[in-house]
């Protein structure tokens, strides 16, 4: 039986190699959204060869489909077996085209897709999002230039170990204005377990000031050398072009210092629709799409 262990911003190192040979930049292949959502994606499985995650949710167990360093195939065998030993359903997450692909290459007619559209990551070309040019994106860029009139004081400085009370702050004022709703007590407790490993991580982020007053935040962590998973990203409602200004300059200094970046991972819309209209508004590249995979036990 495969050994698992929660994780802990200590498997950051053992972890990563794997990561980097995933089979998609889908954020459940980022090691910092793991860790922040390890409470819904279980605890982590690190083998010589590849590395999952699993959780029990309803009547199945959830596998990651593994990141592998070795063989794709005997990988899944490998975790198959493990699920029949503890006597459960198989279902795998994360399921994208090349997933898809080695599932019905290795074991035709085994596994049924399904895929989860609240799932899908929305994925932005980053010099994109530093220019905001374009017809599509005027409304943004008008934003922008309101702020900038409004706000003639405005600076940015990266978030760092010395400032990131700063983001806290922000935070719980944006918390008291927002009504409870499904996934905001489990955000606070992702966002708790960013601030406290912070520097620990290698993590991104940005803050946005009028004058010496910090008004927005966001934070991220890279996935690969071509993606960067922006986590978190908070601003007042009541402040026109706050969200607009803190994306296109985060990108700006995302851009400034990973120059090999070419996309921006704003993760997924939870299935709300308010969150799927603003992620939509800024035009994604494209939707990453996901799909779970469920092991057909009676087909002979």
């Amino acid at each position: 039986m495969l050994e698992f262990h929660p994780l802990s911003p200590h498997d950051r190192e053992a972890v990563l190699p794997f990561l980097r040979r995933a089979p998609s930049f889908g954020t459940e292949y980022n090691f910092c959204n793991m860790l922040f959502w390890a409470r819904f994606y279980g605890e982590i499985c690190i083998t010589g060869s590849f590395v999952t995650q699993m959780n029990r949710h309803d009547d199945a167990l959830w596998y990651l489909f593994p990141a592998c360093i070795g063989d794709v195939r005997e990988a899944l065998e490998t975790i198959m077996a493990d699920c029949r030993e503890r006597g459960t359903h198989l279902r795998l997450y994360g399921i994208g085209a090349q997933a898809k692909e080695a599932l019905d290459t290795f074991f035709p007619g085994r596994f049924v897709c399904t895929q989860i559209r609240s799932a899908a990551d929305y994925i932005y070309s980053l010099p994109a999002m530093c220019t905001l040019q374009g017809r599509k994106l005027q409304s943004k860029r008008n934003f922008c230039n309101r702020f900038e009139k409004e706000h003639p004081n405005w600076r940015t400085e990266p978030v760092t170990g010395q400032n990131l009370s700063l983001c806290r702050t922000i935070y719980e004022s944006w918390g008291t204005g927002h009504d409870i709703v499904r996934g905001l007590q489990g955000e606070r407790q992702a966002l708790t377990t960013c601030f406290d490993h912070f520097e620990k991580l290698g993590m991104d982020g940005l803050l946005l000031f009028d004058g010496d007053s910090p008004l927005a935040f966001t934070i991220g962590s890279r996935t690969n050398s071509q993606a960067f998973d922006v986590h978190f990203e908070k601003a007042p409602a009541d402040v026109p072009g706050a969200y607009p200004m803190i994306c296109r300059e985060f990108s700006r200094y995302l851009a400034q210092k990973y120059p090999e970046l070419l996309y921006l991972n704003r993760e997924d819309d939870m299935g709300e629709e308010n969150l799927r209209q603003a992620k939509l508004a800024y035009h994604p590249a494209f939707l990453l799409e996901k799909s779970v995979a469920d092991y057909q036990e009676d087909i002979l």
